[in-house]
């Protein structure tokens, strides 16, 4: 699996990035909520800025070649494979317009939190 992840080095910091990016669209959404600050969605909100900015930060320390520190990097990691699970979760609940596209994103966000979990180090 290692060898695997070392052959999509790039692939993933491409990965984290763009997950990255997308949770700014997380940070809208936030801003605009007119429910109060205790409801469901604004946390779920807080948590994925917070996971955003932790994989900004993961791939920056990865493209830079700088030590990744364990502690994030296991936090990232165990942050992807829940909602990896939450997603597959609302494909069997049928919650999904489109159930083939949440998989993929599902087994995505779950080989990421993989990645982070092995701690992978570019060569």
């Amino acid at each position: 699996m290692k060898h695997f992840y070392h052959q999509t080095f790039l692939f993933w910091i491409i990965t984290k990035f763009l997950l990255a990016i997308a949770g700014l669209g997380s940070m809208y959404s936030l801003f605009t909520l007119e429910t109060g600050i205790l409801s469901f969605e604004f946390i779920a909100n807080l948590v994925i800025l917070l996971y955003c900015m932790l994989l900004g930060y993961s791939g920056y320390s990865d493209i830079r070649s700088l030590k990744p520190n364990p502690n994030i990097r296991t936090l990232t990691g165990t942050i992807s494979v829940i909602i990896g699970m939450a997603i597959i979760a609302l494909i069997v609940l049928n919650i999904t317009r489109n159930g083939f596209v949440a998989f993929l994103l599902a087994i995505w966000l779950f080989l990421l939190g993989v990645y982070e979990w092995m701690q992978v180090e570019r060569n």
